[in-house]
């Protein structure tokens, strides 16, 4: 994280002080980078061959399809970190990793085994994925907020899937709750990084993809019950934003 700090200023990655911004001194960006490192090194350790004793019950395909798919709305999020982008530019390439995790058969279609028509699968797990990857990048105002959603979030589903007796798959969320304590330490208040779009954006694409991969593996409504509910924050914010700014209008 440190690292991360000291070469945002040298990009452009600064969040620089103004009425609209709660920061009195300006923060370096990008803390989503590291954010993104430290959960897939995890999983590259928990995903490498014999050396997990959970190894033989890991699905391994998940990783390879969302590693290439969540690295593309990293660097998208990066970029608008340093220059920010056209909102036009930027719903363009949220729209095009959710196409890109649909066609990699991580469909919403799945979650609760109702099967669905083609079109209306692809409606809805696109309409799904952009919502998420918005609903935290919305929230992503007050210092530690986002990180800690998701890491109590983390935390509910990582039990759930021990509950449910999927210990396996519940270290990959072990994973994005080191990630996100590890960033929280620079965090609050007084923050000395943000989180940034590469973060937001991550961390929203993090749970929509679990929520529909695990449901995908049976008995884990639950898992995807909390989904939403980590979710719901910033999803409750992002309906009341649209709602306020409909109001003004």
């Amino acid at each position: 994280m440190p690292l991360v700090a000291r070469i945002a200023p040298l990009i452009g990655a600064i969040d620089q002080p103004g009425e609209r911004r709660l920061n009195r001194r300006a923060v370096p960006r990008l803390g989503g980078v590291a954010v993104f490192i430290g959960f897939h090194l995890g999983c590259a350790l928990i995903f490498l061959p014999n050396w997990s004793p959970f190894a033989g019950e890991l699905d391994e395909r998940w990783w390879f399809s969302f590693l290439p798919a969540s690295a593309i709305l990293m660097l998208l999020g990066a970029i608008d970190d340093i220059r920010e982008l056209r909102p036009l530019a930027k719903l363009a390439g949220q729209l095009m990793v959710a196409i890109l995790l649909f066609f990699a058969d991580f469909r919403f279609g799945r979650v609760l085994g109702i099967p669905l028509p083609y079109e209306i699968d692809f409606i809805v797990s696109t309409l799904w994925y952009l919502t998420l990857i918005n609903a935290f990048n919305l929230i992503d105002g007050l210092d530690g907020l986002a990180a800690g959603l998701a890491c109590i979030g983390a935390m509910g589903i990582a039990g759930a899937m021990v509950l449910l007796r999927q210990p396996a798959d519940a270290l990959v969320l072990v994973s994005l709750i080191g990630a996100c304590l590890a960033f929280l330490r620079f965090n609050f208040y007084p923050a000395r990084i943000f989180l940034g779009d590469s973060g937001s954006m991550f961390l929203g694409l993090t749970f929509a993809t679990i929520a529909v991969c695990t449901s995908t593996k049976g008995t884990t409504v639950a898992v995807f019950g909390i989904s939403i509910l980590a979710a719901g924050v910033p999803l409750l914010d992002t309906l009341l934003a649209i709602w306020r700014r409909s109001v003004r209008k």
